[in-house]
């Protein structure tokens, strides 16, 4: 529901490298019958009965109307997801060929043939580029789609000499046929910014390197709800008006997140999301007088929420950069 790749489709494994998991193609309704056939004391941890985290409404809540339909889908989706399994794994080892053939690394950096990779059908490309991307930065970094295309796009593009800064101080440059991947020395500590946006205008956070735009939509119908990503936010524009401050974090900021009731502390939703430390002083929030309305392309508050009685919607989106000195940690 949030986006997967095939890989995540696939669910997790019974076994990966070194971790075996014996019990994961058991339903609950098996292991409880063993668990009471030997008498084993077992403790439930109640904040699985909870439904405000994705998984828990999802087995709490989803799970059981599906059974009511289909009871004995289990087998049937197994059956899928071994399926989708044996392809990812097709799919991986032509991707590694391709590597290996594609890629040298070089002291700090990674280099890739253009040219292999243009002949290579996309999905292949994209694996590894991705590899690539994570050979450098390790795999604290989340890369999305996004990155991952735009690394694409610059390498099959027309500007043989084009640079693209990414998340964590990571470099994609291209020299003619060649592109090279690698990390560079984080630059000099980001001073706290701040901008007033007065109305719909689309506004360049450079310290970020990040686009936003501000737009009204009049009479909004669900397709534009549908659209809405990790990089857009809508909020009843009838309810948050004008004018709107973008700036950076400061210390004690607090978020009323989106689903959940209460406030967290920004720098635990930060720790959560696993945004490197470095990266955090050039995170642009959205400010409406003391709330934070977006943590932009991380987390969107509760606040103005839209719904069918919504006539006037504020719709800010968020873009790359591609040209700015700074980088952005998800795009």
């Amino acid at each position: 529901f949030r986006g997967s790749s095939l890989a995540g489709l696939g669910g997790i494994r019974p076994r990966q490298n070194r971790i075996v998991r014996p019990l994961i193609e058991l339903n609950r309704k098996q292991i409880m019958e063993y668990i009471y056939q030997e008498n084993i004391q077992y403790v439930v941890d109640p904040t699985n009965l909870e439904t405000k985290t994705d998984r828990n409404f999802i087995r709490n809540r989803l799970i059981p109307v599906i059974s009511e339909r289909f009871p004995q889908f289990g087998a049937p989706l197994k059956r899928t997801l071994d399926l989708v399994l044996e392809e990812e794994d097709f799919l991986q080892s032509a991707s590694d060929e391709l590597y290996s053939q594609s890629v040298r690394h070089i002291d700090d950096k990674i280099e890739l043939h253009i040219s292999l990779l243009a002949q290579a059908p996309i999905a292949i490309a994209r694996r590894v580029l991705v590899k690539a991307l994570y050979d450098i930065s390790g795999p604290q970094t989340r890369w999305t789609r996004s990155h991952v295309d735009s690394v694409l796009d610059m390498a099959l593009g027309n500007n043989p000499s084009a640079i693209l800064n990414l998340p964590t101080s990571i470099i994609a440059q291209r020299e003619y046929g060649r592109l090279f991947i690698n990390k560079r020395l984080w630059e000099n500590e980001v001073l706290p910014f701040e901008y007033q946006v007065t109305g719909p205008s689309t506004l360049d956070v450079k310290e970020a390197g990040v686009r936003l735009e501000f737009r009204i939509i009049e009479s909004p119908n669900s397709q534009l709800v549908a659209s809405v990503g990790r990089n857009t936010a809508l909020f009843d524009a009838d309810i948050i008006s004008f004018p709107l401050v973008v700036r950076s974090p400061l210390p004690g900021d607090k978020l009323y997140p989106w689903g959940m009731e209460g406030s967290r502390k920004l720098k635990e939703i930060l720790i959560d999301e696993k945004i490197p430390k470095q990266f955090r002083a050039t995170l642009p929030l959205v400010v409406k007088d003391l709330s934070i309305l977006w943590v932009v392309g991380i987390r969107r508050s509760s606040l103005a929420p839209i719904d069918s009685k919504s006539i006037r919607v504020l719709k800010i989106t968020c873009s790359q950069l591609t040209k700015s000195k700074k980088s952005t940690y998800r795009s």
